[in-house]
């Protein structure tokens, strides 16, 4: 299933133009190029915490990315584990695993549109 948000990896960029022709910091999909429209314009209290919330959006769709893989790997190694369980018990098991519950929530949260 296509993805509803543009693509990783995402970089941040401090040559975009405000509207008044300065220059700002956005955060862009790094594959398009130069003409890269922005994803995200991050605000903050300082410059310093400005760059910070940055940097935190433009990892977002790597955070997903890992977080989905962490999410199979237990999936995979709880089965394991089961031994002579049913594996309908496993996964009921695992499916209702406050870990999982959270980090199901956080991906649906994260990509929905």
């Amino acid at each position: 299933m296509p993805e509803k948000f543009t693509p990783g990896p995402w970089v941040v960029r401090h040559d975009f133009k405000a509207a008044n022709g300065d220059l700002c910091t956005g955060v862009a999909a790094a594959q398009i190029g130069q003409g890269a429209a922005a994803v995200a314009w991050p605000c903050g209290t300082s410059d310093e915490q400005m760059l910070a919330n940055a940097n935190l959006i433009a990892k977002a769709p790597e955070l997903v990315e890992e977080l989905q893989f962490l999410l199979d790997e237990f999936e995979e190694l709880f089965i394991k584990a089961g031994g002579e369980r049913p594996f309908s018990e496993l996964m009921d098991e695992y499916r209702k695993h406050p870990r999982v519950v959270a980090a199901r929530s956080l991906i649906a949260r994260a990509t929905r549109s």
